[in-house]
This record gives C-alpha cells, structure tokens and sequence, in this order.
C-alpha cells in the first residue's frame, strides 16, 4: 500500500495484485530475464544425445504438489514410450515424498537433486522436451533456461511463464491437470521429430532475441526513466 508501483514478472502474478483490489496502474508487467553465457547450446553434447537415440523429457525445480509433478509422473509412466526417459532435476518436498516412492524403481525415471546453475545446461542439452505442470506458479526462470538451450516447451496456463510461449509455435500451453492432453502433447512431439525441431529453433531464438538479462535490463530502465519524469 505504501508504494507508488509494483513490478511483477508476469500477467498471472499481476492478476494476484488485482484480486486484492490494488489499481490497475499500479501493477507493472516485466518479464525477467535468462542469462544466455549459462544457458545455451552445446553441440558436443547435442552430439552425443543424437548418437543415443533416447528420448529425454526433462522438469527441473522442486518435485512437489504445488509443481505438478504427480500429473507428468503418472502420464509418463501411462505413455511407455519406447527408448524414453524423465529426468527430474530438483530437491524433492517432504510432502511429496510418499508419492514419488510410488514411482522411484521405475528405471526410466531418473531424479538428481537440485543442481548448480552451471551444471545445468549439460541437463537441458542432453534432452528433447521440457515439461512442467505447475499447479501455480508466478513465473517460471527454469522455463527460460530451457528455452535459451533450444527445448520445445511444455506448460501450464497457471504459471507466468506461459505468457511467453505462443501456443504451437514455441509449444504448447495446456490447462493444469489434464493428463489425456498432456500424453497427447508429448506423444505428438514424440513422434514429429520436425516438429520438435521447429519448435526449438523457436524456443531457441525467443529466447536469445527477447529473454535475455540486457532485454529485462532495458525494460526495466525505460520504466524507471518513464515514472521518474
């Protein structure tokens, strides 16, 4: 209440905001941003996942309920994708602990505890897809690491980093809980493997054009200059 101006990361935070009752002109929109020296495509590694000829979703952050995970779990286990594989890449919540139990001797279901930044990239570059399923969540930076490594993306209406995915471009953006659509989505991208390609040069270059900390700090300064004149 005390300040003149909020900025949040995305509309779906902005919204929070607005359910409360504070001022449309209030609440500023600026999406973060990805550092693209962490982030990006290694070709030596890209080189070895193709000579593997394996299929990798990845989800990295917390495995919780709030995240979702339970829904990409089942649906990948219901799927049995031939020569597949979920890399799960976060510290797992004590409240989800007894249901991942459910899944952890599933030997295509791989689980590393949370990682180093600098370690991830190896994570994004290895795998075809990334997925989340967030039950909310008011932005997403995992979700921008994956796209400056050039990953079709996965997600959900409830996260605010779906704003900036266009739907069928960069991937695809789907309502939380639906598991039907879900295996459907990863079924498609599966099997079309030009479509998954296109969708990572789209992902990829999104990313690098418009993601990035410059383009966050430019956004940010503009605003600054704007409100203090």
């Amino acid at each position: 209440n005390m300040a003149d101006y909020i900025v949040v990361p995305s509309n779906f935070a902005r919204k929070t905001f607005l359910d409360k009752g504070f001022s449309k002109d209030k609440i500023i929109n600026i999406p973060l941003g990805v550092d693209l020296k962490k982030f990006d495509l290694d070709k030596t590694v890209i080189g070895n996942k193709i000579k593997e000829n394996k299929f990798r979703i990845i989800s990295t952050g917390s495995l919780s309920i709030r995240k979702g995970t339970y829904y990409l779990l089942e649906t990948f286990v219901n799927l049995n994708i031939k020569n597949s594989e979920l890399l799960l890449v976060g510290n797992i919540d004590k409240d989800f602990q007894v249901i991942f139990d459910r899944y952890k001797n599933n030997k295509n279901i791989k689980h590393y505890n949370s990682q180093p930044e600098r370690d991830l990239k190896k994570f994004y570059n290895i795998s075809d897809i990334f997925v989340s399923c967030s039950l909310e969540d008011g932005f997403s930076m995992v979700q921008l690491q994956a796209m400056a490594c050039g990953l079709p993306i996965i997600t959900t209406y409830n996260t605010g980093a779906s704003e900036l995915i266009n739907n069928g471009e960069e991937g695809f953006v789907l309502p939380i809980k639906n598991m039907d659509l879900l295996g459907d989505k990863i079924n498609i991208l599966y099997k079309n493997k030009q479509l998954r390609n296109e969708m990572s040069n789209k992902s990829f270059l999104k990313a690098k054009n418009n993601l990035s900390w410059d383009a966050y700090g430019k956004n940010i300064i503009n605003f600054y200059k704007k409100i203090l004149s």
